[in-house]
């Protein structure tokens, strides 16, 4: 989830609650050190091969070693390229978190979002009407468990995380909803398959599905 990654997230609003402004963050400490690691294995594995390109160019030998030997030379590039994504891709992803915020602006009738990295910046809006409804999801990981409150879209990139919590309530969702004027999802809207215009299919294809409540417990 593009929402995944934030760690704080804090809340300015008006005392009848909307317009609201969300910041989010993410921890630029941990990024750090991902990549402190990532960087030396990434060097120590890309240095044999840069010595054989180097070698390649300016020593006639080893072009006759590939004409005599183009399996074992092919070989070594699958292995160069394989050994490049497996590294390359998570020290991409650690420098696109560095300095990562995300500013959300709720009101009754529209939403903003402003992405900024440390490479750049994004933003775009949509009307609030857009969304399918609001959902509390439950995450876990290394660090715990940790309770959110998201605004689901069609469109599951335009998904947004509006509150973080060790403990969210049932009430405070649907509280969260009734302000909005959209209804409470179930977690599962979430993980609904989309089709590339941003309608679900299956259980959710073109509806709002509502939680079911039966003797205090939350149905799917």
């Amino acid at each position: 989830m593009p929402f995944s990654s934030f760690e704080t997230v804090s809340i300015t609003a008006h005392r009848d609650g909307l317009p609201a402004h969300i910041e989010q963050r993410v921890c630029n400490t941990a990024a750090l050190a991902q990549l402190f690691f990532l960087l030396p294995v990434l060097g120590l594995f890309a240095a044999p091969y840069l010595v054989l390109g180097v070698g390649f160019v300016s020593e006639p030998i080893f072009s006759e070693v590939v004409a005599e030997r183009p399996s074992a030379f092919l070989a070594v590039l699958a292995g160069f390229g394989m050994g490049g994504i497996l590294l390359g891709l998570p020290t991409v992803r650690c420098l696109r978190r560095l300095g990562k915020r995300r500013e959300i602006t709720l009101t009754n009738s529209y939403v903003e979002v402003d992405d900024r990295n440390l490479w750049g910046a994004s933003k775009w809006g949509c009307p609030l009407r857009e969304f399918s409804g609001v959902t509390h999801h439950i995450r876990t990981n290394v660090s715990g468990v940790r309770h959110e409150l998201i605004l689901v879209h069609p469109v599951s990139r335009r998904c947004l995380l509006l509150r973080i919590g060790d403990q969210i309530s049932l009430e405070d969702t649907q509280s969260l909803a009734d302000l909005l004027g959209l209804p409470m999802l179930s977690a599962s809207a979430l993980f609904a398959r989309r089709s590339p215009q941003g309608t679900s299919s299956g259980d959710f294809a073109g509806q709002h599905r509502s939680i079911e409540i039966s003797e205090g417990i939350r149905c799917p």
